[in-house]
Order: C-alpha cells, then sequence, then structure tokens
C-alpha cells in the first residue's frame, strides 16, 4: 500500500492511504508517521521525491549567509500573502484557522517573524494547500545561492 524507493542507506516510503501520502522513511514499526496505518504493498516513490545525486553540499558561507535567508524568507512571506488573498481571507480569518494570534500572520507576511516548518504546514494546511506551494521555487533558490556565490567573489 506503500510506494518506496531507496537511497543512500534508508527506504524513502509514500504512504498510499488516498488521505495521507506521506513520503517519510521507513519506520520500524511498519506503520505510517501520520495516520498510522500499515505501509504495506511496498512500490518505488515517484523520482522527483529522491535527491538528485549530483546534488553537492552548499559551502559554509552560503549556509550561514543571513542575507540569502532574509530573501527566502521575503519569497515565503510573499508565498503566503499571496495564497491566503486567494483564498479570500483576511489575516484574522487566517489566524482563527491556524491557532495563532493575528500579529503573527502579519509578523510572517512582513517576513519579520520566521516562519517555523511546523507552522509552514499549519498555514498550508488552514489554505488546503501543499507546503510546497508556499516554499520558494527551485529555481528562485537556485538564483539566491548564485547571488550569494557572486556577492562573496565580489
Amino acid at each position: 500500500m506503500a510506494e518506496t524507493a531507496q537511497t543512500e542507506e534508508r527506504v524513502v516510503i509514500r504512504c498510499s492511504n488516498r488521505d495521507c501520502h506521506l513520503n517519510q522513511y521507513m519506520t520500524a514499526s511498519g506503520l505510517c508517521r501520520k495516520c498510522r496505518k500499515p505501509l504495506i504493498d511496498a512500490k518505488p516513490a515517484p523520482e522527483k521525491y529522491l535527491i538528485h545525486e549530483s546534488l553537492k553540499p552548499l559551502p559554509e558561507h552560503i549556509l550561514n549567509s543571513t542575507d540569502i535567508m532574509d530573501k527566502f524568507n521575503l519569497i515565503v512571506a510573499r508565498n503566503i500573502r499571496r495564497e491566503r488573498e486567494c483564498a479570500g481571507l483576511s489575516q484574522r480569518d487566517l489566524s482563527k484557522l491556524v491557532r495563532c494570534p493575528r500579529s503573527y500572520i502579519s509578523k510572517i507576511e512582513r517576513a519579520r517573524g520566521g516562519t517555523t516548518s511546523f507552522m509552514a504546514m499549519r498555514i498550508s494546511l488552514a489554505l488546503d494547500l501543499e507546503v510546497g506551494s508556499i516554499l520558494p521555487y527551485k529555481e528562485e533558490i537556485a538564483e539566491l545561492i548564485e547571488q550569494a556565490e557572486v556577492g562573496v567573489k565580489a
């Protein structure tokens, strides 16, 4: 009932429960971490969820760049605001769905408060979206990294 793919050391499983579809590492219990249903009848996971072998770790100066994080947070903030407005919700409406103060939603949308992965998940669930839809695209991230590399060389 689950799709699998082999990485270097661990098996990536995609739950086949129609309400779940969580991508995860194989658990010791054999149960999905989200829906707690058994992960049986494993099949290969879609290629898009595998980490490409040609990807290399980012240099330390780029990983520690606050400029990249600020730009990344601005993109996330823009995407959250756009999706909230497309859903026809006010910040107050979204804050009620997410169960957090309206001021926190405002800080997130102005990129003044860091968006945790848990909060991004809660917001995307409230807006009935995939979490990836509020994160930057690969091209945007590549551009941020390229700008950081150029900035260091200059």
